[in-house]
């Protein structure tokens, strides 16, 4: 009797030991925290809308109309040529020219 009332009372102080060391092994858990990603993904420009303009032509029946004809198609393609440089100043590559990788 003695030694079943010994084994008893041995059990019955460890378990509450064994649940206090269950305690204290527990990670704490740190609260989630929001997190904001910000991406800005740049589309490139087709490279057909790069391509340079051509000249159109014409058949002017007079000296002076083929001189207006050739000012005007020279000051148009002009502005085309300026404008596609613009565009490919904006995405960055030539078509016809390997481009460069920046580190």
């Amino acid at each position: 009797m003695n030694r079943n009332r010994l084994w008893r009372h041995g059990v019955l102080q460890l378990f509450p030991l064994a649940l206090l060391t269950g305690c204290a092994s527990t990670p704490i858990a740190a609260p989630p925290q929001l997190v904001k990603v910000t991406h800005n993904q740049y589309v490139p420009i087709p490279a057909e809308y790069l391509q340079d303009c051509l000249v159109p032509k014409g058949e002017p029946k007079t000296n002076g109309e083929l001189l207006a004809q050739d000012q005007e198609a020279l000051a148009d393609l002009k502005a085309c040529n300026e404008q596609l440089a613009k565009a490919r100043a904006i995405n960055g590559t030539v078509p016809g020219q390997p481009s460069s990788d920046k580190n």
